[in-house]
């Protein structure tokens, strides 16, 4: 090796792009909670109002 200076191979790097892309999401995940879509939060909603109706007396 002339120059003193190693070649990162095209897979390598591909490589440590997507590690580094998995990383990130992980700590995005830890930062922020996860939060319901609008169907999911219907659901639950529905779910808690046919909860809640069983209960009425």
């Amino acid at each position: 090796m002339e120059g003193g200076s190693l070649k990162m191979g095209k897979r390598s790097k591909s490589r440590r792009f997507i590690q580094q892309g998995k990383d990130s999401i992980g700590l995005h995940a830890a930062r922020f909670p996860y939060r319901s879509t609008l169907e999911e939060a219907h659901q639950h909603a529905a779910a808690r109002d046919s909860a809640e109706r069983q209960y009425e007396y």
